[in-house]
C-alpha cells in the first residue's frame, strides 16, 4: 500500500489558465489590444459566426476572434498573445488559421471594384468632388509590407528601401475603401511590372467599368486608361495639372496610411511578419478585408493610430521613384499622351505652340549609343558570374567593397568589347532593363500558355544574352510568391502559384530550354573560334606599325574571348543536365511513393 499512496502524493494536478472572455473585458482593455472600440470589435465578432462551434471548439467565439485582431494589430509572438489570453501557443496558431482563413473567404463580397453604372459614376463624382478631376475610377499604388527574410531566394525580397517586404498593389475609392489587391510579389519587383501582370489590368481595356482611368505616380507607365503626371512641368497647364493629379492620388497614401495604423503587423512600427511569405500575403489581403469592413461600418481609428496615420509621408508627384519603366505599345502611348494634353488644355489655357515646342526642345536629354548584341552578351555573362556579389545587399560575408570591385570588373569586361565607353550608371540602368525585359517576355509567354489551355507556344529564338538573364532570375522574381492573392485574378487565390508538381514541370521545361539553348551557342561558338584567322607575319609587315600591333591585339583578344565563352557554355550545358536529371529523379521517385 506504500507504494500507491506515494504516487498518490507525488501526483501532479493540472494547471488550467485563466482565459480572458469578452464580457470581463472593459473596454479601454479590448481598444488597446485590438484597436477597435468595443462596439467595433461587436460589430467585427457578427462576421465570424459561422465558425461557432468548429475547430478548438473548447475556446468561446469571442476569445478566438479577440486573439486573432490582437494578433493583427500588433504582430506580437504567439507566446505573449496565448499568455495574455490564457491560452496555449498551439491553440493560438490554430485560431490564427481558423480565423485567416474564413475572412478571406469574404474577399469576395468585401472587396469589390464599383461595376454597376449608378457606382460607377458615383465613384467619378467623388473624385471629382476632390479637386475637380473627371473621370477617374480609382487611384493605383504600391506599399511594401516587411517579412522575415526569406530561406529561399532572399535577395529578390529585398525591397528599394534595403528590408525584405512583399510588395503589395492596391487600388481605391474616394472613400478610402480598397476595390482591389494583389500581394503576390517579392519586394524587388517593379510597380509597373505588378500592374502589367494584374488581372485589373485586363477586366479595365475590356471595358467592365466604363471609360475611366486611373491614377498612379511615376512609378507607372503612362497608358491610355493608366494617367501618371508630367515629368517636366513646361507650362501652366501642366503645373495645374499635376497639382490636382497629386491631391487626387493622395487618397491611395492616405488609405495606406489608415490601413498599417489599424494593423501594424503589416507596418514598420509592429515589426516584422514572422511567417512563411505565402502567409505573410493572406495576412496581408486579410487585414485588408477587415479594413473595408472597419469603414464600411464607420469604426473610427483610435488617437494613437490618426496621429500615426496623419505624419504619414506622402512624396510629391515630381518626386516620386521614376526609374526605367517597361511602357505600353505606341499607339497605347500616342492615345494617353493625347488624353493627358486634352485634360492639361482643359484646366488652365497652355503656352503657344512655339513656347512649348522650345522649352521641351530644351529638356530633352542626350541619348547614348544604342547597345550592340556584343555589349549585351558581355553584360549578362559579367553579371551572370558575379550575380551573388550584385543583387545581395551588404552584410558581414558581402562588403560595399566587394560590391563596388563586382561592379568595376563588369564595367571593364563591357567596355573591352566595344568603343562606346560605358559609365558605371550606365551599365547598372542597363542591366536592370535587361532584366524588367525578360521578366517581361516571360510573362507574355506564362499568359499565352494560359491561351491555348496548357498547351505547347512556338517561342521565338532567344539571343544568349536572354538565357543569361533568365538564369539569374529566381522563380518568384517571375511567377510571384508561393499562395500569393490577386481579388481580380480568381485562378491565383484557387491554385497558388506554387503547385509543387506544377514548379517542377516549370523547372525541367526551363532546363531543357537552358540545355538547347547552351548547346546551340557552343556550337556557335566553336565555329566562330575556328574561322578565326591570325594575320601572319609578312601581312603585319605590310601595315604600318602602329596599325599592326592594335591588329594582332584585337585579333587575339576576340579569340580569347570566343574561347572562354565556348567554355562557359560548356559549363553551363553540364550543370543544366545535371539539374534535369537531379528533378526528373525527385519527380519520380514522389509519383512512386504516392503510389
Amino acid at each position: 500500500m506504500a507504494v500507491p499512496l506515494f504516487v498518490l502524493q507525488n501526483e501532479r494536478r493540472k494547471v488550467y489558465k485563466r482565459r480572458k472572455l469578452f464580457e470581463h473585458l472593459s473596454d479601454f482593455e479590448i481598444q488597446v489590444h485590438t484597436g477597435l472600440p468595443a462596439w467595433g470589435a461587436r460589430e467585427i465578432l457578427r462576421f465570424f459566426d459561422p465558425l461557432e462551434g468548429k475547430t478548438t471548439a473548447a475556446i468561446p467565439l469571442e476569445t478566438k476572434v479577440l486573439c486573432y485582431l490582437a494578433h493583427l494589430r500588433s504582430g506580437s509572438f504567439q507566446w505573449c498573445l496565448g499568455s495574455l489570453a490564457g491560452i496555449s501557443q498551439p491553440s493560438v496558431s490554430r485560431i490564427i488559421e481558423e480565423c485567416l482563413s474564413h475572412t478571406l473567404s469574404l474577399k469576395d463580397q468585401v472587396i469589390i471594384f464599383p461595376d454597376t453604372p449608378e457606382e460607377i459614376n458615383r465613384t467619378k463624382q467623388a473624385f471629382y468632388n476632390v479637386d475637380g478631376f473627371p473621370n477617374v475610377l480609382g487611384v493605383i499604388d504600391g506599399t511594401h509590407i516587411p517579412i522575415k527574410a526569406p530561406v529561399r531566394n532572399e535577395p529578390v525580397y529585398v525591397c528599394r528601401k534595403q528590408f525584405h517586404s512583399v510588395n503589395t498593389q492596391v487600388i481605391c475609392g474616394a472613400d478610402y475603401k480598397f476595390y482591389d489587391i494583389i500581394a503576390a510579389w517579392p519586394g524587388s519587383t517593379h510597380d509597373s511590372f505588378i500592374y502589367t501582370t494584374s488581372g485589373i489590368k485586363g477586366r479595365i481595356y475590356r471595358g467592365e467599368f466604363g471609360d475611366g482611368w486611373l491614377l498612379g505616380d511615376s512609378g507607372y507607365p503612362l497608358e491610355e486608361r493608366l494617367l501618371t503626371p508630367y515629368p517636366a512641368e513646361v507650362d501652366e497647364s501642366h503645373r495645374n495639372f499635376n497639382r490636382r493629379h497629386k491631391k487626387t492620388r493622395s487618397t491611395v497614401e492616405r488609405a495606406i496610411g489608415t490601413w498599417k495604423s489599424r494593423f501594424r503587423s503589416i507596418d514598420k512600427t509592429g515589426g516584422t511578419l514572422c511567417y512563411e511569405e505565402g502567409k505573410a500575403c493572406r495576412i496581408t489581403v486579410a487585414t485588408a478585408i477587415l479594413h473595408n469592413i472597419c469603414l464600411t461600418h464607420d469604426i473610427p481609428l483610435t488617437i494613437e493610430d490618426e496621429h500615426h496615420r496623419d505624419n504619414v509621408n506622402i512624396p510629391g508627384a515630381e518626386a516620386e521613384a521614376a526609374g526605367n519603366i517597361p511602357g505600353s505599345s505606341a499607339r497605347l502611348r500616342r492615345e494617353a499622351v493625347l488624353i493627358r494634353q486634352r485634360l492639361a488644355t482643359s484646366l488652365v489655357v497652355p503656352l503657344s505652340l512655339v513656347q512649348r515646342a522650345q522649352k521641351e526642345r530644351s529638356t530633352e536629354p542626350k541619348r547614348s549609343p544604342n547597345w550592340s548584341e556584343g555589349e549585351k552578351l558581355a553584360l549578362s555573362a559579367a553579371a551572370k558570374t558575379r550575380h551573388s556579389y550584385l543583387v545581395e545587399k551588404v552584410n558581414p560575408s558581402l562588403t560595399a567593397r566587394d560590391k563596388k570591385s563586382a561592379w568595376n570588373e563588369v564595367v571593364d569586361e563591357v567596355n573591352a568589347v566595344s568603343s562606346n565607353n560605358r559609365t558605371l550608371a550606365q551599365i547598372q540602368e542597363k542591366y536592370r532593363n535587361l532584366r524588367k525585359e525578360v521578366k517581361a517576355a516571360e510573362a507574355k509567354r506564362k499568359r499565352n500558355i494560359s491561351g491555348t489551355g496548357g498547351g505547347s507556344v512556338i517561342l521565338p529564338k532567344v539571343e544568349p544574352w536572354y538565357e543569361n538573364i533568365l538564369a539569374t532570375l529566381s522563380y518568384e522574381a517571375i511567377n510571384g510568391i508561393k499562395g500569393g492573392i490577386d481579388t481580380s485574378n480568381p485562378e491565383r487565390g484557387k491554385a497558388p502559384a506554387g503547385d509543387e508538381e506544377d514548379e517542377e514541370a516549370n523547372e525541367i521545361e526551363r532546363c531543357e530550354r537552358l540545355i538547347a539553348s547552351a548547346t546551340q551557342n557552343s556550337r556557335v561558338r566553336a565555329s566562330e573560334s575556328e574561322s578565326i584567322e591570325i594575320p601572319t607575319q609578312t601581312q603585319i609587315n605590310a601595315t604600318p606599325k602602329g596599325s599592326s600591333i592594335k591588329i594582332v591585339k584585337r585579333k587575339r583578344a576576340t579569340e580569347d574571348l570566343l574561347e572562354e565563352q565556348v567554355m562557359l557554355f560548356g559549363r553551363q550545358l553540364t550543370c543544366m543536365e545535371e539539374i534535369r536529371d537531379q528533378l526528373k529523379d525527385e519527380t519520380g521517385l514522389k509519383k512512386k511513393n504516392s503510389i
